[in-house]
């Protein structure tokens, strides 16, 4: 069966069937020494779960509403750059342990 054609019966777009297969493609050696290009989703979900666990820590906005609206209000209804949104939030580095963090302070939330 086709890519599109399996794109199609699982409701999916062709291009998320196209990385699947990608990232399943594995090369079989045959005993003659020719090699034929195969896909193993057990090799699909490997590198799946490799890339996933690269991506770093999950987003912590979720427990902080005030900073959710905060940033989608100025970044959406208002059209400010992350960059002015970032810097007009008050984001600070606090050195901690040898480690610099950031975050949004509840004070310092203005609405402008």
């Amino acid at each position: 069966m086709s890519e599109p054609n399996i794109a199609k019966e699982l409701a999916r777009d062709r291009r998320t069937i196209n990385r699947e297969v990608e990232r399943g493609l594995v090369k079989h050696l045959n005993s003659d020494l020719t090699t034929h290009v195969a896909y193993n989703a057990d090799r699909a979900q490997d590198v799946h779960d490799l890339n996933a666990s690269a991506k770093g820590p999950a987003v912590k906005l979720k427990a902080n509403s005030v900073a959710v609206e905060f940033i989608r209000c100025h970044i959406v209804i208002r059209r400010w750059s992350p960059e002015v949104v970032s810097a007009r939030s008050g984001v600070r580095t606090d050195e901690g342990e040898g480690h610099g963090r950031r975050g949004l302070r509840q004070d310092h939330l203005h609405p402008y």
